[in-house]
């Protein structure tokens, strides 16, 4: 009886605010499919000047046509990848070329994967710092 006592706020903590909100993007997704092709028509849109994400676009495109069920075991996934990319789309809008391709190349890097601060080869470094302190 003390250790189901002792677990029992696990059970809380899986059904936290993460798993709450990444549930709530696919109840989103699943209500409003139209809606969901609008956001990655735009961010498929942004995202051709950059093709590592242009195929996380699409990739995203695809399992949004998996059933409700499938989708969900990879809940926590698709809203970090969703999350990624519109990040990604947003430094591409808004930011220098620099600092976009390095946010780009040290989160949609095959060897790395979305590991924070990290560098691509190809990044300068004192462009980025001249930039963040101007």
């Amino acid at each position: 009886m003390g250790r189901l006592f002792r677990e029992a706020p696990v059970n809380s903590i899986w059904e936290g605010s993460g798993n709450v909100m990444c549930l709530d993007v696919l109840r989103a997704v699943s209500r409003n499919p139209d809606d969901a092709h609008l956001v990655l028509d735009h961010l498929r849109d942004v995202a051709t000047q950059a093709p590592t994400v242009l195929a996380e676009v699409n990739r995203l495109r695809d399992a949004i046509a998996q059933p409700p069920e499938a989708l969900e075991r990879e809940a926590r996934r698709f809203t970090q990848r969703l999350a990624l990319v519109s990040q990604a789309c947003l430094m591409l809008q808004h930011a220098s070329a620099e600092a976009s391709a390095a946010f780009i190349g040290s989160r949609f890097d095959p060897d790395w994967g979305p590991v924070l601060g990290i560098s691509s080869g190809s990044t300068n470094p004192g462009a980025l710092l001249r930039a963040a302190w101007a």
